[in-house]
Parts: C-alpha cells; structure tokens; sequence
C-alpha cells in the first residue's frame, strides 16, 4: 500500500492514502463506540469543508471530531500541524488555511498506527500547544513541503516534544 504523499498521484483524497486514512477512522470510530454514539460524517459535503468527520453523543456530552492517522507520531516525538494548504491551479485563492487551523471540530483524534495509540486533544488545547511552543523555539521548527497530489501542496511545521498535550489510548494492551 503506497501511503506517502507523491507528487504524481492524481487525487490525494482515494486510492491507497485515503483507506490508511479510512482505517484511522475506522479503529477510532470503533473505540469511542464503546463509551456512546458515533455519527459518521464522513460523506457530508458540509462537515468535510468544515473539516469534521463525525459526531459523538455520550455520558461526556456531545462534540464534533476530526480523525488524522499518522505513521510517524509516536514515534519521533513531533507533532504535525498543517499550516498551510497550496492549490497551484487556483489563480483566486491559492493558499488555505491548513486542517490544523481551519478544523470546526471540537476534538482531534490522531490514530499511530506504528505504536497502536490513539492521541486526543481538545482542539483548542492541539492549537495553544502550537501557540505556546512558537514563542520559544519558532525559529527551530521543522517546516516541510509536501507535493500531495499533482495540483497540491501542504506547508507542515513539526513541532517537538509536545505530545504531552495528548491523552493516550493504547490499544495494544486491549485495555483501551
């Protein structure tokens, strides 16, 4: 399965990056299935503009979700934010807020596949981590520029040794 952004894909959003996607979606639909209702909002046109992928109605209230999967987190001690969204076909509006900041969802789910965790965060809390971090070491983050597809392009900042922002759910040990 070719899952890594590429320059040459036709759309990032199907084939093989969308099902690692989708399966993020699946694993973290499942989990919080367990503790009340979750709505998927994924084919919404709406809520995919507004960068929601489902609804969840439980004990804890009610909120608004966004699911990311991310082979690397876990791992490196980073967390991604995509800062900025480049479309080189558009003449008009180019450059978007990235799903970082342009998300209207309450909460942020990241699935790591490579370390079996679910990361969570209220979104407010994901973006102050980013707010907080920028003023002491702004200069020392790593940006990166990733070709997603032929007529896109996503500016990322990789911020370090932040992922204590997260609650965590490990599901290798089955406790979750």
């Amino acid at each position: 399965m070719n899952t890594s952004p590429d320059g040459n894909r036709k759309n990032s959003y199907n084939g093989d990056l969308m099902k690692f996607g989708k399966t993020g979606e699946r694993i973290v639909f499942d989990y919080l299935s367990r503790f009340g209702t979750v709505t998927d909002l994924t084919n919404d046109r709406n809520k995919m503009l507004a960068d929601i992928d489902f609804h969840f109605s439980g004990k804890s209230g009610s909120w608004y979700g966004e699911v990311k999967t991310d082979r690397y987190m876990g791992k490196t001690g980073n967390v991604l934010y995509e800062i900025l969204r480049i479309n080189h076909t558009s003449d008009l509006f180019p450059l978007t807020l990235g799903w970082s900041f342009r998300s209207e969802a309450d909460k942020l789910f990241i699935y790591a596949p490579s370390v079996r965790k679910i990361y969570y965060a209220d979104f407010s809390v994901y973006r102050s981590g980013f707010k907080g971090v920028s003023r002491t070491v702004g200069s020392k983050f790593k940006f990166d520029v990733i070709k997603t597809d032929k007529i896109k392009s996503t500016v990322n900042v990789y911020v370090p040794n932040i992922t204590n922002i997260f609650s965590v759910v490990d599901l290798s040990d089955n406790a979750g």
